[in-house]
């Protein structure tokens, strides 16, 4: 008589235990068919009606084994027929596959509209996971150049200076998600002002002042490095 054993992973995928089934992405079926007497005829694997994997055996075969993926739940069934007719059917509900990826929400404040800024910018980060749930031992942010720091489902981040953050979320089926944010719209360095001056020809020194009657000359450049602003000399008119 026909005999059919499916297992998942290291254990038996009929348990009913609930703590024994892990949050999975993809779950994996061992089969092994075996039939002593008449031997195997053919096998089906289907889920929710769907033929996943089949095959007949055109010679004497006692037993075969078989490795088959699902990456959705549903209704597994596996039969086996040999060849004097006689089955043996197995069922498996499958409700611990997480086969999406967990969210990743960002807002700024101020916007990163590409606009300058002479504030802090403040992310606010929301991550989400509406199945399996997020594993929080593994969710992190990494401004660039540090060492990552863990990321909470609400999270406050405040930039003082241009960056790149990048956020990492990852379910408990270790599906993963993530995202990059650039700030490069803060400057916070005041602009500089450089004065400079001088007299006419024929001015006179009293007093450790040059006095003239001539026009005094006074030129100023202003400059700001982050900005990229172009230098601007401007001289004063005659009095």
């Amino acid at each position: 008589m026909e005999s059919l054993k499916a297992v998942r992973g290291n254990q038996s995928v009929d348990s009913q235990d609930p703590e024994s089934k892990k949050w999975a992405n993809t779950v994996f079926f061992d089969l092994t068919l075996t039939d002593a007497e008449s031997g195997l005829d053919q096998w089906e694997f289907t889920l929710d009606g769907v033929v996943i994997d089949s095959g007949t055996f055109t010679e004497r075969r006692e037993e075969f084994y078989q490795r088959i993926s699902i990456n959705k739940n549903g209704t597994v069934l596996i039969k086996v027929t040999d060849k004097a007719g006689n089955e043996t059917p197995q069922t498996i509900i499958v409700e611990n596959i997480d086969p999406d990826v967990p969210t990743i929400t960002v807002e700024a404040e101020p916007a990163l509209s590409g606009e300058w800024t002479n504030q802090f910018v403040t992310l606010w980060v929301t991550l989400e996971d509406k199945i399996s749930g997020l594993d929080l031992t593994k969710c992190s942010y990494t401004l660039e150049g540090e060492e990552p720091l863990p990321c909470k489902p609400f999270e406050k981040i405040t930039i003082r200076e241009n960056t790149t953050v990048t956020i990492f979320a990852i379910d408990n089926a270790e599906n993963e998600a993530s995202e990059v944010i650039t700030i490069s719209n803060i400057d916070r360095v005041d602009p500089t002002i450089n004065i400079f001056g001088g007299t006419a020809e024929g001015g006179v020194e009293a007093k450790g002042i040059v006095w003239t009657k001539g026009v005094i000359s006074v030129g100023a450049t202003m400059a700001d490095s982050q900005q990229f602003e172009p230098e601007i000399e401007n001289v004063m008119p005659p009095l």
